[in-house]
């Protein structure tokens, strides 16, 4: 369903097209024609002159559906709850918890939950235990979603897991934004020793193939010159 037949058609159109018009100067005209080329009854039913022409937003109204952000937050509660000082051991998340959870999450969901989760555990870090049993009930660390596996490198990073060092190495040579590299960076900057030590190396290895701004505020945060 959808113009242009939904995400699953849309999203390898859209990749092709940023692929082939990488670094490269184009015009609404082009992304139009190929558009057109891809799907010819989506766009004979798009209004592209108030698209691209009317003043104002786009003629399209998006609604946010508030309980769907409240489900978030009851399971980032429920997690929270489970063990709110770290003490409760692995058990304190035994059978509490599965896929089944999220199965209904879409990526914004997910990134939804984590948001949540965080900020309940703002001022005491999830414990060892807790990052694996969400490791084991949801299969994060095999998320390709940049959002969600820069909220799951960062929880995982608070709570000490030196496992999570080579996932965030991996991201932050990978990632190139800055939206991404400087919350990583000073993720693993504040967990200390071989997550600061992580950074340093890492930083120095990949900062030619950042852009120069920010390459410059990474090296701020880092208090490297």
């Amino acid at each position: 369903g959808g113009l242009g037949g939904g995400d699953a058609a849309f999203a390898p159109f859209l990749k092709r097209w940023l692929a082939s018009h990488a670094y490269e100067a184009v015009d609404s005209d082009m992304f139009k024609a190929a558009y057109t080329e891809a799907f010819p009854e989506a766009s004979a039913r798009v209004d592209w002159d108030a698209w691209l022409y009317a003043p104002g937003l786009p003629p399209v109204e998006n609604t946010f559906d508030g309980s769907r952000r409240a489900d978030a937050r009851d399971l980032a509660v429920r997690w929270h709850t489970a063990d709110p000082l770290g003490m409760g051991g692995a058990g304190a998340y035994a059978d509490k918890f599965s896929s089944a959870d999220i199965a209904s999450f879409s990526s914004d969901m997910l990134i939804a939950f984590l948001e949540e989760l965080a900020a309940l555990r703002g001022m005491q870090a999830l414990s060892l235990d807790a990052v694996r049993a969400l490791e084991a009930a949801y299969e994060l660390d095999a998320r390709k979603n940049s959002e969600v596996r820069l909220l799951w490198i960062r929880l995982r990073v608070s709570a000490g897991d030196e496992g999570a060092i080579p996932m965030a190495v991996a991201f932050v040579k990978a990632a190139g934004r800055m939206k991404f590299l400087r919350p990583t960076y000073r993720s693993l900057l504040r967990r200390g020793g071989a997550f600061e030590a992580a950074a340093r190396a890492t930083f120095e290895e990949a900062r030619p193939s950042y852009h120069p701004i920010a390459s410059k505020m990474v090296a701020q945060d880092l208090g490297i010159e």
